[in-house]
C-alpha cells in the first residue's frame, strides 16, 4: 500500500513538473519573440546611424540597455529551462524506479496468493485423503470382523450339519404330561372367561371371519351349555394347531427378520436332496436334528424375549373370541392368558423338533370312524364329562376334535399314538 501511494504521488509530481517545463517553455518563445524585437529595432538603429555619421558618435543607452537586459533573460531563462529538464528527466527516472518496482511487487504479490491457494488447496486434500483413507480403514476393519463373522458362522453351521450324533431323546412321559397340560389350559380359559349364557347373544363384529360366523350360529341351534363349552375348546384347539402346533418352528423370533429366517430354515430342511454331497451322508432324521441345532444356536446369539411372531398369534386368538367373551371380563386378563397357552405350545413343539423321533399333531377329520386306539370320545348330549362306554361308540362317526392326537413317527415311517384324540361323538 505504501508504495503504491508513493507511485501516485510521484505520477502528480511528474504531472506538475511537466506544466511547469510548459510555462517555462513558453516565457522562453515570449522572451525570444522580444529579443526578435528588439534586434530588430538594433538593426534599424544601426542602419540608421550608418546613414547619419554624427549620430552614430552619440551614444543610445536605450539600446544598450536592451541588450543587457536580453542577455540576462537569455541566460536565466537557459538556466531555468536547464533546471527544469535535470528535474523532469529526474523525476521521470524516478517514476521508472517505481514502477518497475510497483511491477515486481505485484509479481510478487500474486505468486504469494498463488503459493497460498495452492498451499490451501493442498491442504485441504490433504485432509480430504486423511478422512478418506481412516473412513476406508474403518471399513476395511468391519469388513474384516464381518468375514471372520460369517467364516466362524459357517464352520459351525458345517459342523453341526456333517456331525451325526445320537440326539437328546425326551422321555415319552414329559410329551404326553406337557402335552395334557396344553389340552387342560384351553378347557380352563374357556370355562374361566368364557361363560355361556343361553339367553346372551353373542356381539357380532362389523367385519366377522366366515369361522366366526359358524360360531355365532351355533347359539341358535339349541345347544346345551357344555356342548357351546365344547366348541368353544374346539376352535380355541384348532386356531392354536394352525398357526403353532402344525408350524415348523425353529426358535429364531427373537432375532431379525426371525420370520423370514424361520422359512428359509423350514425349505432348508424340506429340500434337503439338493446337490450338495454332505446332504446325501445323512438320513432325514439326522438332517432335522442338525437343523434344530443351527437354529438353536443362531438364538443363542440374541437375548430371549417374547417372541413376535408368538405374541401375534395370541392377539389374533383373543380377537377370533372377542364375540363371545362377556362384558365383565377384563381384556388384559384373557390376552395374558392366549400369550400363555401360545408359550407353551410353542415350548413344546421346539422339544418335539429337537427329538430324533418326529412327534406331530393330527386332527382327524369329522366324519371318521370312531377309534379307541387313538380316540378318547365323548357323547354330544351328556352334560358332564364322562367317557363312553365301549359298546356305545363303535362305528360311530366323530362330529368334531377337542384336541388332536399327538403321534410320533420313525425314519421308516412308523406310526405310533402317544397321546389319544379328544373326540365328540
Amino acid at each position: 500500500m505504501k508504495d503504491a501511494s508513493n507511485i501516485v504521488a510521484l505520477r502528480r509530481y511528474l504531472n506538475s513538473a511537466e506544466k511547469r517545463y510548459e510555462d517555462c517553455l513558453n516565457r522562453v518563445s515570449t522572451y525570444q519573440a522580444r529579443n526578435k524585437r528588439l534586434e530588430a529595432e538594433l538593426a534599424a538603429e544601426k542602419e540608421k546611424r550608418q546613414g547619419n555619421p554624427a549620430a552614430s558618435l552619440v551614444p543610445n543607452l536605450r539600446f544598450e540597455a536592451d541588450q543587457v537586459e536580453i542577455g540576462r533573460l537569455k541566460g536565466r531563462l537557459q538556466a531555468e529551462l536547464v533546471k527544469e529538464k535535470a528535474t523532469m528527466w529526474g523525476t521521470k527516472a524516478q517514476m521508472e524506479e517505481y514502477q518497475q518496482l510497483a511491477t515486481e511487487l505485484e509479481n510478487e504479490k500474486r505468486k504469494n496468493r498463488s503459493g497460498d491457494a495452492g498451499n490451501i488447496e493442498g491442504s485441504y486434500t490433504q485432509q480430504r485423503l486423511e478422512r478418506e483413507k481412516a473412513d476406508l480403514e474403518r471399513q476395511l476393519k468391519a469388513s474384516k470382523a464381518d468375514t471372520a463373522k460369517v467364516q466362524h458362522q459357517n464352520n459351525q453351521f458345517r459342523r453341526m450339519i456333517t456331525t451325526t450324533g445320537a440326539g437328546d431323546i425326551r422321555p415319552t412321559y414329559m410329551i404326553i404330561n406337557d402335552y395334557g397340560t396344553l389340552i387342560e389350559q384351553i378347557q380352563r380359559i374357556v370355562v374361566e372367561f368364557y361363560p355361556i349364557d343361553l339367553t346372551m347373544k353373542p356381539r357380532v363384529p362389523e367385519r366377522p371371519l366366515p369361522k366366526q360366523l359358524d360360531v355365532l350360529q351355533l347359539w341358535s341351534q339349541r345347544l346345551t351349555i357344555v356342548q357351546l363349552q365344547n366348541r368353544l375348546r374346539c376352535v380355541l384347539f384348532h386356531l392354536l394347531w394352525e398357526h403353532v402346533l402344525n408350524v415348523p418352528w425353529f426358535g429364531l423370533h427373537n432375532v431379525p427378520s426371525g420370520e423370514y429366517v424361520e422359512k428359509v430354515l423350514a425349505a432348508f430342511e424340506q429340500q434337503r436332496d439338493g446337490h450338495d454331497e454332505l446332504v446325501r451322508l445323512k438320513t432325514r432324521t439326522d438332517w432335522r436334528v442338525s437343523t434344530m441345532k443351527c437354529a438353536s444356536w443362531i438364538q443363542s446369539q440374541y437375548p430371549p424375549e417374547t417372541g413376535v411372531a408368538i405374541t401375534t398369534t395370541a392377539e389374533m386368538m383373543d380377537k377370533f373370541m372377542e364375540p363371545f367373551l362377556p362384558r365383565t371380563v377384563a381384556r388384559n386378563t384373557v390376552k395374558a392368558a392366549f400369550l400363555k397357552l401360545c408359550q407353551q405350545a410353542h415350548a413344546l413343539m421346539l422339544e418335539l423338533s429337537k427329538d430324533r423321533v418326529l412327534s406331530k399333531v393330527e386332527i382327524p377329520v369329522s366324519g371318521t370312524l370312531y377309534d379307541e386306539k387313538e380316540h378318547i370320545g365323548q357323547d354330544r348330549d351328556v352334560r358332564k364329562r364322562q367317557a363312553i362306554k365301549k359298546e356305545a361308540v363303535q362305528e360311530k362317526p366323530i362330529l368334531f376334535v377337542l384336541a388332536g392326537v399327538l403321534v410320533d413317527r420313525t425314519e421308516a415311517g412308523e406310526r405310533m399314538v402317544i397321546a389319544k384324540a379328544h373326540v365328540i361323538l
